[in-house]
């Protein structure tokens, strides 16, 4: 069975959502992103899912979760480039996501993690849309207007 295309794939999907020792549980299942019940212990029932649902990986691809926030069932998997999926991470932001954090940071909705957080990207992807290119070759720094309340 490990000889099978898709065995590494499998394996490495299952420690990255179940074994809190692997390196990236951190990114998967300590962020409550499981495999779908059928497929955890059952590498063949994986395999007889993906070929006759997503036929065979066709070359460059990989295994890609439509939802990033979602685990890994039969609803939320495609075959994906490397472009693609580096675009389906939770450290990138669209253009208009972008522009909302920086709209709503000018306008004193939140710091940098808050708004992070309300848009459901990391701290460092919202500092990039505040302080980003837009700001440097415009020549100035975004307005900030902050009130700290009580409780807040």
């Amino acid at each position: 069975m490990s000889a099978h295309p898709l065995y590494e794939t499998w394996r490495n999907m299952v420690r990255r959502c179940h074994a809190p020792g692997f390196p990236d549980f951190k990114h998967y299942g300590a962020r409550g992103i499981q495999v779908w019940p059928a497929w955890r212990d059952d590498f063949q029932s994986f395999a007889d899912w993906i070929e006759s649902n997503l036929g065979s990986r066709p070359e460059g691809m990989t295994l890609d979760r439509i939802d990033n926030d979602r685990g890994y069932d039969p609803e939320n998997l495609k075959w994906a480039t490397w472009s693609e999926q580096n675009r389906n991470r939770r450290g990138t932001a669209s253009a208009e996501t972008a522009a909302k954090i920086r709209e709503a940071y000018e306008a004193g909705e939140g710091s940098p993690r808050v708004l992070a957080e309300r848009f459901g990207v990391t701290k460092s992807v919202a500092d990039r849309a505040i302080w980003g290119q837009n700001y440097a070759s415009a020549g100035r720094a975004p307005r900030v207007n902050f009130e700290i309340r009580a409780g807040a």
